[in-house]
């Protein structure tokens, strides 16, 4: 079984290497150890990992892990990713730190799909200039829609291959879904408050007022929506544990005094 999985593991590393790197591997004591000593009936067989020492020779391309040389890089390559779309009238780009998102506005669906070709294009000439290579099974689209052409595939290819349409997805910690529809984001939050109010009681004793207050993140998209009033009784719980407030008093000036943005002031 040992050699088994140090074949697979050697066959994994030989299928990263590039071209312009040849690596030397030397595998030293590929037998798992036994281990003796331990109280009767309690021997046991761990396997290790191989120690492979490698050898490098110069590349052309690459950066080293942990160099400082990389944050610099990356910095250089989203600004002009950025910059690359300047100009455009069809997209807007929203990026965060590493995370990339391009809107695409359109009248109709076969404008929209037009637009998504265009971007995707777009992207894959300016990977290859910039010698990169995109995963394209990890990107993701999806269109917004209060119509039920919502549900429509887009068929929209990157690299030869098809970028995976989703119905709803995770933006900054706000569940999005393709139909505009909050539900999703305040099931999800109710779950989550409802687990945090044990510890709002607990920590009230030891922190600050100001480390329990916590700002409900994105409360001007999803607060005006129907489904917050789950959200806002939820709410009042929490703030009454926060003041030390009886669970029958009245919440709106303890809102207001923590200055807390609630659905009751959106």
């Amino acid at each position: 079984m040992f050699q088994t999985r140090l074949k697979e593991t050697l066959k994994s590393i030989k299928t990263v290497l590039t071209p312009n790197e040849k690596f030397y591997l030397v595998i030293m004591n590929p037998q798992p150890p036994r281990l003796y000593g331990l109280p009767k009936l309690h021997k046991a067989e761990i396997p290790i990992r191989p120690v492979v020492s490698a050898v490098y020779r110069e590349s052309s391309l690459g950066v080293s892990q942990g160099s400082t040389l990389g944050p610099v890089l990356f910095l250089i390559y989203i600004n002009d990713l950025a910059f690359s779309f300047n100009g455009t009238v069809y997209y807007k780009l929203l990026l965060y730190v590493d995370d990339t998102n391009i809107l695409l506005p359109a009248p109709s669906y076969s404008n929209l799909l037009d637009k998504s070709k265009l971007a995707a294009n777009h992207l894959s000439n300016w990977y290859k200039d910039n010698v990169l290579n995109l995963n394209v099974e990890k990107r993701q689209i999806i269109h917004f829609s209060h119509s039920r052409k919502a549900n429509k595939s887009l068929l929209v290819k990157l690299n030869q291959k098809s970028i995976q349409q989703v119905s709803t997805t995770k933006f900054l910690g706000i569940n999005l879904s393709s139909n505009i529809s909050w539900e999703l984001h305040t099931d999800a939050l109710s779950v989550k408050l409802s687990t945090n109010f044990y510890i709002f009681r607990q920590l009230r004793y030891s922190v600050s007022r100001d480390i329990l207050v916590n700002a409900y993140y994105g409360l001007l998209l999803w607060g005006p929506s129907p489904l917050s009033n789950k959200i806002f009784k939820m709410q009042k719980r929490a703030v009454r544990i926060i003041a030390w407030k009886l669970h029958d008093s009245p919440s709106k000036h303890i809102l207001y005094s923590l200055r807390f943005l609630s659905p009751v002031f959106t």
